[in-house]
């Protein structure tokens, strides 16, 4: 992706502007975002405004998990997400102010997905397909109000494949 490949140190503070860089689609069509987008668009009734939002809104939250998973509950883990929330926030102000309540809405909507993952002792059998088979099921609801399979089958792909390609990313620099 080559999101840092200039520069292997970066303050937490410009960690968390260049992770806005993640959010952005890639040129070429071929990145998990726009295979999701794609598979999506395929299944009858579904906005692809909606269907653009809700993998936005996917990508933050992988941001925001993957950071919290590396860096733990440190202050550079929250400087980093400090940076990139206000970087999400100004994006909001200058398009449309609702959607940072909605993006808090969705964070909130993945974080309660995941907090059953880990402490949800009756969801014993679900834990074993691990906490994208949650957020997968999460996006699923954020999108058509329902559970569908298919969309929380997507969902989860794309949650995997976001979580392994920023863990690369965060992991090749330094942040200080």
């Amino acid at each position: 992706m080559g999101l840092f490949s200039k520069k292997h140190k970066l303050s937490a503070y410009e960690a968390g502007k260049a992770l806005l860089l993640y959010l952005e689609p890639s040129k070429s069509g071929e990145d998990i975002y726009n295979t999701a987008k794609k598979q999506l668009q395929e299944i009858n009734d579904l906005d692809t405004h909606q269907i653009s939002f809700e993998l936005y809104c996917l990508k933050i939250f992988v941001v925001d998990y993957m950071t919290h998973n590396i860096f733990g509950n440190g202050d550079k883990k929250n400087k980093v997400l400090d940076s990139f929330y206000e970087g999400i926030q100004e994006f909001c102000e200058q398009n449309d102010p609702q959607w940072f309540d909605e993006i808090k809405k969705r964070m909130t909507d993945y974080s309660t997905a995941i907090m059953t993952y880990y402490n949800d002792v009756d969801a014993n059998d679900a834990k074993k397909l691990g906490p994208a088979y949650f957020v997968g099921n999460a996006f699923s609801n954020c999108l058509v109000n329902e559970g569908d399979v298919e969309i929380a089958y997507i969902g989860a792909t794309c949650f995997t494949g976001c979580c392994i390609s920023l863990k690369e990313i965060l992991n090749s620099v330094k942040i200080i």
